[in-house]
């Protein structure tokens, strides 16, 4: 059976150098999956059964062939809409429940997209897929769908409208070009009324502090 966990909390990004070139790339590191705890969707991951899960997934990721996308795949993932590698598969050293995924945003159509949104303080959520069985039980009076030994990751995307909450973008950054992303946040709390921003003008604008500026103006943020 196929689970997908879609997950809101905070996440943390930065811009890393590629060795030998001057070119940049966004790191984002979230929270992918919580063990032991029932989830909105009335399921629970042991831990025991994430740590194995995780530990499998390991070879995709030394292999350099673990991708991810913004938004599920609909039938079968494509090279072609791949947003990003994950690069990382880790428990929180702050919080053992939870496990994190460090991925390196691409310079594909929709890592493009990802990165500007993301820039420009909207803060997608994160999404789980995997295969694995799935028993009743009673944890704490609550009855809930326990995933059982055996079960697999398939990969891990940005999503729109995360439904589980724990995972988003952790801690921020300023980026490379040193501009303040702690104000843009703000702005994601008012793009709904920003109606005229349009997704080619994310895509076309080749200027970042330009496009968060319109940002700022159509929210009515001030510096």
């Amino acid at each position: 059976m196929k689970f997908e966990e879609r997950y809101e909390d905070d996440f943390t990004f930065s811009e890393i150098a590629e060795k030998g070139t001057d070119q940049k790339r966004m790191k984002i590191i979230a929270t992918v999956q919580e063990a032991d705890r029932i989830n909105k969707n009335g399921r629970m991951y042991p831990r025991a059964v994430l740590d194995s899960a995780a530990k499998a997934f390991q070879s995709k990721l030394g292999q350099k062939r673990a991708y991810g996308q913004v938004d599920h795949p609909l039938l079968k993932q494509q090279l072609r809409d791949t947003s990003h590698i994950i690069s990382k598969l880790f428990w929180d050293s702050k919080n053992d429940k939870k496990l994190n995924a460090e991925m390196i945003i691409l310079a594909t159509p929709s890592g493009q997209v990802l990165k500007e949104l993301v820039l420009a303080g909207g803060r997608p959520g994160l999404s789980s897929r995997g295969q694995g069985i799935g028993k009743k039980e009673k944890i704490n009076g609550q009855e809930a769908e326990v995933i059982q030994n055996g079960f697999k990751f398939s990969g891990f995307d940005f999503v729109i409208d995360p439904s589980v909450k724990s995972a988003k973008i952790r801690k921020i950054y300023e980026s490379a070009d040193g501009e303040n992303i702690e104000l843009l946040e703000r702005v994601h709390k008012k793009l709904q009324s920003a109606a005229g921003i349009k997704l080619e003008d994310v895509r076309s604008d080749k200027d970042p502090s330009h496009l968060h500026r319109k940002l700022q103006a159509l929210a009515g943020i001030k510096k």
